[in-house]
């Protein structure tokens, strides 16, 4: 750039436009000397910053931030040298008495031993959108299960709740809900131990998530996504949504019985275990979602108790017989407390008949 040029740039008009640029901007811009004294400061950073000036005044900067930067004097110390980043994005909270909380973002940049520039601005929106996606990581990581990132017990029930509402308005409801055990799975704890049975549930969770994605026959257009879940252990929930007729989740059932018991690899050992499930569909259903998955867990114990490896599906009778059995297991218990159980012994007479004589 020659001289001439380099004149003109300096000319008054062009310093003029500088500082009416500086001055109409709408990012806070100051310049501060290294004690903290402001010699710069416009419109945009006086209206930031006068809210955090308990003594009226913005003189210096050191004190107008000392409640909510107070290493802020060490730090432009510590960045002595020419270019040195002394704050970048600095979070400082205003406080009360302002109407509304708001959060503030300093800059700082060394220029030379006696000049810093900085900007300040209003990062309230910033600082609350970065609350929204921590709150949402946190409640997605609550709601998934750690050992095979699954949805856990409060998302699938989450979900229920929003078929059953659904189901209100469709006649009938198109979705049922499949409660998946393992039978006799504590063996394999027992042979591999617990890193074995861990990597077992994750292979489980694998195809089960692949087995759900044929949805070759059970959906509807439009329909809402497949939700499967672990509740614990080696329980397992499948929310089949959009189901074109009841009569399908039988199909899907076995298909899940057939797919989980193939054997398993583990460590060069073939591991055999069986599924059995317990079925609720929708025309079944009740109004909450822990209702639903109470009666599956029933339908599913009815299908242990009958040999495992099958699935059943969820009929009033099956939760009456339960009730019978938990009201006949308290009472026993009961009686056994109060000691109202005794033996009763009930002699046996055996009549004997005399030989028949052998006299004529």
């Amino acid at each position: 750039m020659s001289t001439d040029v380099d004149a003109e740039d300096l000319q008054p008009p062009n310093l003029e436009a500088l500082i009416q640029f500086l001055y109409q901007a709408p990012t806070g811009l100051l310049q501060i000397r290294p004690d903290g004294t402001v010699t710069m400061m416009n419109p945009r950073s006086a209206q930031l910053l006068m809210p955090l000036a308990r003594q009226g005044n913005l003189d210096n900067l050191f004190e107008v931030l000392a409640e909510v930067a107070p290493d802020l004097r060490a730090m432009v110390a510590a960045a002595a040298e020419p270019g040195a980043l002394v704050c970048e994005g600095l979070r400082m909270p205003v406080l009360p008495p302002t109407h509304s909380r708001r959060v503030l973002g300093l800059s700082l940049l060394r220029l030379d031993a006696r000049t810093i520039m900085g900007c300040v601005n209003d990062v309230t929106h910033e600082v609350e959108l970065e609350q929204q996606r921590l709150a949402s990581r946190m409640r997605d990581a609550s709601r998934t299960d750690s050992l095979t990132q699954m949805p856990n017990r409060a998302a699938v029930l989450e979900r229920i709740q929003q078929a059953l509402a659904r189901s209100e308005d469709e006649a009938p409801p198109h979705f049922a809900v499949l409660f998946i055990n393992f039978d006799r799975f504590n063996r394999v704890n027992l042979t591999l131990g617990q890193e074995g049975g861990d990597r077992l549930l994750r292979m489980v969770a694998e195809r089960l998530n692949s087995t759900v994605r044929q949805r070759d026959a059970v959906g509807l257009p439009h329909e809402s996504l497949h939700t499967t879940a672990r509740l614990g252990g080696d329980e397992f929930v499948l929310l089949l949504d959009g189901l074109r007729d009841s009569e399908d989740v039988h199909s899907v059932a076995q298909r899940l019985i057939d797919t989980l018991s193939r054997p398993y690899l583990i460590n060069g050992t073939e591991v055999h275990i069986s599924a059995s499930i317990g079925v609720v569909a929708g025309v079944h259903t009740a109004s909450l979602a822990n209702t639903v998955l109470q009666d599956a867990s029933l339908a599913m114990q009815e299908a242990k108790r009958a040999g495992g490896g099958r699935h059943v599906l969820f009929t009033p009778a099956i939760k009456d017989r339960a009730t019978r059995r938990g009201v006949m297991e308290h009472e026993l218990r009961h009686a056994l407390e109060q000691k109202e159980l005794f033996v009763v012994y009930q002699p046996i007479v055996v009549s004997v008949r005399p030989p028949p004589s052998s006299l004529p």
